[in-house]
């Protein structure tokens, strides 16, 4: 005899929230339910309000049917709110996000899922999978993957309205074939780069001394053959070899004066791999945030199982100021906080130690000139398992 196929029942997620968003927002992109409910500690009731906004900003449909605050050390009120949502649900069928949520609040959530025997899920995006606490047998691979944009919007910040985020079709190609001749004359290309951000920024024309040697010039004969100067010269003085050239647009202009080192970042990046596959889901460079109502930028952005590396990139003499330090922390506040890590890149050799103390406080780890050639295995390192654990 043919079995009589059950009903569908709609899935509904219970969502505890914590003191950060997008672990949760995370986890209900992963599941796609058909409804939700949150539930929220005392302390940051406004987490229900942060989700609904970011629910609504990535696109999502499914409705947020309900929302309630316990007490944050308080199991015993997490699980019977978690009661009252499977009784009044009935027509669904419950699933338990306790990612990113305080431990009280969990341990109240799972004892219910027990009860309910329904999954009380979490996600781990350093493995990539989705377990279930309730059914200890099932644990399963997911594909955790979020755009740059995505990574954004889930941390409750908002795309700058401005310009697009860069990527690669936002670089020339001959920026693209300088870019590939910088890796082929390391480390003269960077010596090259730091001498032509040492003085002013470049106006469309140039003159000033040379202090390079012969590997160098190659670089300045790419500059030419790609298009990005034009009309170089040298000449000799009695103080010394003087070399001019003409910039032949803003465009180039800003490559020179400092853009390059922001697509070199985002070109390593999209070019690294961990075990055969992309090292990041997505990376973008030059993107404007709007954080707690100010406007930010962000020079580098790569999203790896929706956890994110965040970089600063500087050249020239002031690159080492301790004010930018500040400011990638203050951006990753609202980015992941102490679970994403920053990076400070400079095209210029550091021999600032007080900088130095001041990036190790902060915990932003500075990548300065000599160590751009092996850039690619600083962000893998960054990505996969930090200098600074993730907390």
């Amino acid at each position: 005899m043919d079995q009589i196929p059950s009903p569908y029942k709609p899935i509904l997620l219970i969502a505890m929230l914590g003191g950060r968003i997008q672990p949760a927002a995370v986890t209900a992109l992963q599941l796609s339910p058909d409804a939700l409910v949150c539930i929220a500690s005392k302390d940051r009731p406004g987490a229900i309000d942060q989700l609904r906004g970011v629910w609504s900003a990535l696109g999502q449909r499914s409705p947020i049917l309900d929302a309630r605050c316990v007490a944050p050390m308080v199991p015993d009120e997490a699980k019977a709110t978690v009661d009252r949502f499977v009784a009044s649900y009935a027509e669904h069928r419950p699933m338990i996000s306790l990612t990113g949520a305080p431990m009280p609040m969990v341990l109240g959530a799972y004892h219910a899922a027990q009860e309910h025997n329904c999954p009380a899920l979490y996600l781990n995006t350093g493995d990539g999978t989705l377990v279930d606490f309730v059914h200890v047998a099932a644990k399963r691979p997911v594909e955790i993957s979020l755009t740059v944009e995505e990574f954004v919007v889930t941390h409750g910040a908002t795309l700058a309205a401005c310009e697009p985020v860069g990527r690669g079709e936002q670089i020339p190609e001959r920026h693209r074939k300088v870019l590939a001749a910088m890796r082929t004359h390391m480390p003269h290309s960077m010596q090259t780069m730091a001498w032509l951000n040492a003085g002013p920024n470049l106006g469309m024309s140039v003159s000033r001394r040379w202090s390079l040697g012969r590997e160098h010039w190659v670089m300045m004969e790419e500059f030419v053959q790609q298009g990005v100067i034009r009309g170089l010269q040298r000449r000799a003085t009695n103080r010394g070899d003087v070399v001019s050239f003409q910039v032949p647009n803003s465009v180039d202009g800003a490559f020179l004066n400092g853009k390059w080192l922001e697509q070199y970042v985002y070109t390593e990046a999209c070019a690294s791999r961990q075990d055969g596959e992309p090292l990041f889901d997505d990376c973008a460079f030059g993107v404007k945030i709007v954080s707690n109502k100010a406007l930010r930028e962000l020079d580098f952005v790569g999203v790896r199982r929706a956890t994110g590396v965040i970089a600063s990139c500087k050249t020239g003499k002031r690159a080492f100021n301790k004010d930018y330090v500040n400011e990638i922390v203050t951006v990753g506040k609202g980015l992941g906080d102490n679970y994403t890590p920053k990076l400070f890149i400079s095209g210029s050799a550091c021999g600032n130690d007080a900088f130095l103390r001041q990036a190790h406080t902060r915990e932003v780890v500075v990548v300065a000139q000599d160590q751009l050639a092996c850039l690619a295995d600083v962000l893998r390192r960054e990505s996969m398992s930090p200098t600074f654990a993730r907390l």
